[in-house]
């Protein structure tokens, strides 16, 4: 199955040679967007595996970095940055986004063919557990780790035996990444089924913590814990 990719670039011209290119490297491209409207829609359409966002949108404070916390709220699909710049602000600024990969313009075949090869084969690595940043840090938190997922208004509390992280997402954006053993057990929880010791018809009992099981999802919760 083909890799599918979005472009987000605001210079009609360049979204098209990119285009061209992509496809000619055996991608689908799902989205081409040349507004931040635009790149919002592409966005919360959730078509795309990746995306490739031009960081300097000509729309003020809707540019690409804004974009990307879009993509990072929704879904947390990698991203590659598209600019002329290279500059000490733009990268700062870029980088604490979480990107996979940036391209200067002008770009060729080439540069676009190992860039995303590489971020491809990273972004599919770290697949085993969630990138989260903690105190100023990035963390990589494995899901074998992870016990519980709690909503806490625009943030996700992470919770693991050792510790817990505050990671600003949406808890559907998360079910989205996690595997089969992690299951919503109420509209603020998602719990790993490893980690589960008992449960009843009210609470699933995670190590210590009595997590609270709600109506519409009682039995889900039931029928993937016998299948555990």
């Amino acid at each position: 199955m083909k890799k599918k990719i979005a472009i987000i670039e605001d210079e009609v011209i360049i979204a098209e040679n990119l285009g061209r290119i992509v496809k000619k490297l055996g991608y689908e491209v799902v989205a081409v967007a040349n507004s931040y409207a635009e790149g919002v829609a592409a966005i919360t359409a959730g078509l795309a595996d990746m995306y490739l966002i031009d960081i300097n949108l000509k729309e003020g404070e809707n540019n690409g970095i804004k974009l990307a916390r879009e993509v990072s709220n929704n879904s947390q699909k990698p991203i590659i940055f598209i600019s002329s710049y290279a500059d000490t602000e733009t990268i700062n600024k870029a980088k604490f986004t979480n990107p996979v990969g940036y391209i200067l313009k002008p770009f060729n075949q080439q540069t676009i063919y190992s860039t995303l090869e590489i971020a491809f084969h990273n972004y599919q690595k770290q697949q085993n557990g969630l990138t989260v940043r903690h105190k100023g840090d990035i963390v990589r938190v494995p899901f074998r780790d992870i016990m519980f997922l709690k909503a806490n208004s625009v943030y996700v509390e992470i919770h693991t035996a050792q510790s817990s992280y505050l990671h600003r997402a949406s808890l559907k954006a998360l079910s989205k990444l996690l595997p089969d053993n992690f299951v919503r057990v109420h509209r603020s929880y998602i719990v790993n089924l490893e980690h589960a010791m008992a449960l009843n018809s009210n609470v699933i009992l995670i190590v210590k913590h009595r997590i609270p099981i709600g109506r519409r999802y009682k039995n889900t919760v039931l029928k993937s814990y016998a299948g555990t």
